[in-house]
């Protein structure tokens, strides 16, 4: 019985290491995964508004080369957008 005795503090010891190590672990796995995602979010971005902002050069070099046609398409967009915008409000009604 005496030896049980001095088994538990050892095994409480080592129970308590293996808990802290595990939890360092944690922390290190979460920082990491945190540090991933935050590179990938701005990959993404960064992607998003290079492949944005070549849509809206040539837009712009489109209605600078043809203001007619640019704004008779705003126009059709603009009717197209307000006529769905409308048609959703009835049918809330």
């Amino acid at each position: 019985m005496e030896t049980s005795r001095n088994d538990s503090p050892a095994k409480i010891n080592s129970f308590n290491l293996d808990s802290r190590n595990k939890g360092i672990n944690t922390d290190k796995f979460l920082e990491r995964t945190a540090h991933d995602v935050g590179t990938r979010v701005g990959e993404f971005s960064s992607n998003f508004v290079d492949k944005t902002s070549g849509y809206v050069k040539s837009g712009r070099e489109y209605v600078t080369e043809n203001p007619i046609k640019g704004v008779a398409i705003a126009a059709v967009a603009g009717a197209m957008v307000g006529s769905l915008f409308t048609l959703s409000m009835r049918r809330r009604q």
